[in-house]
């Protein structure tokens, strides 16, 4: 298995890595904005409401080109993974999806 990925890595990053990376960071930075933006007051909204108060060391949250079918997924391990080419989860959709894993 190793030799097969060894192999296509450097068609992958000829091809694939600069637009796949560049997807990642243009998200991430819209992400960031909105959450510094927004992020307090929906939080608080949400301590509110469910009475449940958010971890004092925060979620991770990892973006790449696929996560899953909806885009995006919560892990046990307080890890929130969300798919950058995704539209489904662009601006305040993106922003919803982050407090919407974040709650599971």
């Amino acid at each position: 298995m190793n030799t097969v990925l060894e192999d296509a890595a450097p068609v992958y990053r000829k091809v694939w890595w600069e637009r796949r990376s560049r997807s990642n960071r243009t998200r991430t930075e819209e992400l960031q904005a909105l959450l510094a933006r927004h992020g307090r007051p929906i939080s608080e909204t949400l301590t509110n409401a469910y009475r449940q108060t958010w971890p004092a060391e925060g979620l991770a949250v990892q973006l790449c080109v696929y996560a899953n079918w909806a885009g995006a997924y919560a892990t046990s391990g307080r890890l929130i993974v969300m798919a950058s080419t995704y539209h489904g989860i662009a601006a305040s959709e993106g922003l919803e999806t982050v407090f919407h894993e974040a709650m599971h």
